[in-house]
């Protein structure tokens, strides 16, 4: 509009036509992938690695502290579980949640000259021949393409250092396009939220950090952030491992996963930043535990003493 005011934020609604068209751009990218595989050339996929062991174990631990329990994660994870276990909470409030720890546990999809297969699409070979925009990676492929099938004498080749090199290039400029288009998004939500501040919303704790606490607002699909010292007046010990902070006093607790109800307090246009608060009328009107944490830190302290 003329004014920086954005009317109205949507969530896109994926359609069965999308569906249907990336099962055939993955069909193109796999033959692209195998004629590759087939000719033994210096090759180019597109990879992705199992889960790493400790990535693993902490999706383990915090799905036991959150009580996401339709689906035990195993030691020996698959591809096909991580569809399972997100399809198990697909209706679920705590949706936005697990994808999210899905996504924390991946690897990063790399490009390489050695195929050692795509474990996220359960794949043994994936390339990039084709997608909605056209990528560097895709020409790389047409040119390995044509140079197998004897189209053009002239086509560009390339030698396995080259490869590398170009393989490592494509990466980093990926994670940098990536950065951008996420940035320019929370830049247009924080446009759209000033004009919200002060509105109230009801969130989810999506990360926790000893500077506060990372909100999701599925009202309109972005990201807040909750410093510690706006919340309620006393002292909160932060617990890494079990991505919590626990009041002294009260045992109050914000934990990963929990909802929360906040309000913007300010937003940053230009760094995309949202600024939240918690709305403390709802706060207070929360049973807190019956345990006292201030008790359990004294006794904790005296067994320090005798030790």
């Amino acid at each position: 509009t003329a004014s920086r005011k954005i009317p109205e934020i949507q969530q896109v609604t994926r359609l069965d036509s999308h569906c249907l068209i990336e099962e055939f751009m993955i069909a193109a990218n796999v033959a692209a992938a195998r004629a590759i595989d087939k000719a033994k050339i210096p090759g180019f996929y597109r990879v992705h690695d199992h889960p790493t062991a400790d990535k693993v174990f902490n999706l383990q631990t915090l799905t036991q502290a959150l009580k996401l329990n339709k689906r035990k994660v195993p030691s020996q994870i698959s591809a096909a579980f991580f569809n399972d276990f997100m399809s198990a909470y697909q209706d679920d409030p705590q949706f936005h949640l697990v994808q999210d720890l899905v996504l924390r546990t991946q690897s990063q999809a790399q490009y390489r000259r050695a195929n050692i297969g795509h474990f996220g699409l359960s794949l043994t070979h994936y390339s990039h021949f084709t997608s909605p925009i056209r990528r560097y990676s895709d020409l790389i492929v047409h040119r390995l393409l044509i140079r197998i099938f004897e189209l053009d004498k002239n086509i560009t080749t390339y030698s396995q250092d080259q490869l590398d090199e170009i393989g490592t290039h494509l990466c980093i400029t990926e994670r940098r396009a990536v950065q951008a288009e996420r940035d320019t998004q929370y830049r247009y939500m924080a446009q759209y939220l000033e004009y919200h501040q002060k509105t109230n919303f009801l969130g989810y704790i999506m990360g926790v950090s000893k500077y506060g606490l990372f909100v999701f607002l599925p009202d309109i699909g972005t990201e807040g952030f909750l410093p510690k010292r706006l919340f309620p007046h006393e002292r909160f010990r932060f617990y890494e491992a079990q991505q919590k902070f626990v009041g002294l006093n009260s045992g109050r607790s914000f934990q990963i996963g929990q909802k929360i109800a906040v309000k913007i307090l300010e937003t940053n246009v230009v760094r995309g930043q949202i600024l939240l608060t918690l709305d403390i009328k709802n706060i207070e009107n929360q049973p807190l535990p019956k345990k006292k944490y201030k008790k359990e830190r004294s006794h904790k302290r005296k067994t320090r003493r005798r030790s």
